[in-house]
């Protein structure tokens, strides 16, 4: 963020935050943000089990937020192409989860 605040930012930001705060930010985007990763992944957007027709390639975007104001910090992941389906966890959800998925990807197929 640059040395010129914004009025309504009356905050340090965390020092993982590259979001440039303007004055003319709207509320809801008020929001503290780290560098995007992103995550080259192949799978479904579909709900169905085994859609095996739907796989396709596309990037997962995997950020830490937190809003301003706010004491947690969020990891959000979501598709570039929309918001939705969108996952917000703590920091703490997201560790388990992903050592859950590791442990999974790792297991000795059978």
């Amino acid at each position: 963020m640059d040395s010129t605040q914004p009025s309504w930012l009356v905050e340090p930001c965390p020092t993982w935050c590259v979001r440039d705060h303007t004055e003319v930010d709207h509320p809801e985007d008020r929001v503290h943000a780290s560098e995007a990763t992103l995550v080259p992944v192949i799978g479904t957007r579909d709900d169905q089990a085994l859609a095996t027709e739907s796989v396709a390639s596309f990037d997962l975007v995997v950020q830490l937020r937190r809003g301003v104001g706010e004491l947690f910090d969020w990891v959000a992941v979501e598709p570039t192409e929309s918001h939705h389906p969108r996952l917000m966890l703590s920091r703490e959800s997201a560790a388990v989860v992903a050592a859950a998925m590791s442990e999974l990807a790792n297991s000795s197929p059978r």
